[in-house]
């Protein structure tokens, strides 16, 4: 081909190569553009930090600096807590609780673990739960509720108290000291803390006659009774067992007469066992009645 001139002259492609192409098809990608806008810029901060932290003793001043800081945050006045209040507890368990906690005050509310001060509280036998929170004017608000006691449980090492779960509330020194709530004995007895409560329920019309409850064989129950009296339980129905025995003794003055037990663990087949000063005297009035027989 021959341009004006006498010279010739090559065509130039104005179209791009395959492989500048392909960059520029990349660099459109959406992928890619944030890579440049975003990762590029990011890259140029992190790196400097990433040089300075690689140095061991920079670590550890920029550590100590951060630890001042933190604890200058801590320490100002508005974040002390200067006194605690419980609420719902006596004045023994709220020595006892104080005790246990162990603060000194003012401290700062930042270093109070109130989760594990809750669960510290709720491993003393009284608690049933505890509540914490941190109130106005610096005071630390505790709410206590505690557990009731409901009956005496003898163990093998002595008496407890406890409430309607089984849960000990505390030592009992002497039976004495509460009278006025039922003794419940035997193994497993006070697993079934809540039966033995039924069952004392269900005896509401002879609890003055009740002095407690024996778990035998960790299968059943036997009612004690006043003068050394017990009502011998099935393992099936006790409680529906119990109220026939009280409907019967309110009817017949059962539980007036001279006994030693009432044997229910076979219902079907009641037996009542005397007193020994009852079969006594049974005997005396039987030999008396033969002896005028043969008369």
């Amino acid at each position: 081909m021959f341009a004006l001139g006498g010279r010739s002259q090559r065509n130039v492609d104005p179209a791009p190569s395959l492989w500048a192409y392909r960059v520029q098809r990349l660099l459109l990608t959406r992928g890619v553009r944030k890579l440049i806008r975003i990762g590029a810029p990011l890259l140029l901060i992190t790196l400097p930090i990433l040089v300075f932290l690689s140095d061991a003793s920079r670590r550890e001043a920029l550590d100590q600096q951060i630890a001042a800081m933190w604890y200058t945050i801590e320490q100002r006045p508005e974040f002390a807590v200067r006194a605690m209040h419980i609420t719902g507890v006596s004045e023994e368990l709220d020595g006892q609780l104080r005790e246990i906690m162990g603060l000194e005050f003012p401290v700062s509310s930042f270093q109070l673990d109130l989760n594990e001060l809750r669960d510290r509280l709720e491993t003393l036998g009284p608690v049933k739960n505890a509540e914490l929170r941190i109130g106005g004017q610096g005071l630390l608000e505790v709410s206590i509720t505690q557990r009731l006691p409901v009956a005496v449980w003898r163990g093998a090492d002595g008496l407890r108290l406890i409430d309607e779960t089984g849960a000990i509330i505390m030592v009992l020194p002497q039976r004495e000291d509460r009278a006025d709530l039922p003794l419940i004995a035997g193994k497993d007895a006070r697993a079934h803390a809540q039966e033995a409560l039924l069952l004392l329920d269900a005896a509401r019309p002879i609890r003055n006659q009740v002095y407690g409850l024996l778990r035998v064989g960790e299968r059943r129950w036997d009612i004690l009774l006043d003068r050394g009296r017990r009502i011998m339980l099935p393992v099936e129905s006790p409680i529906s067992t119990l109220e026939a025995i009280i409907v019967m003794s309110e009817t017949r003055d059962l539980l007036e007469r001279d006994i030693a037990a009432i044997d229910l663990r076979i219902p079907q087949r009641p037996t009542i066992r005397l007193s020994e000063t009852a079969v006594a005297e049974f005997r005396r009035i039987t030999a008396t009645s033969f002896e005028t027989g043969q008369q």
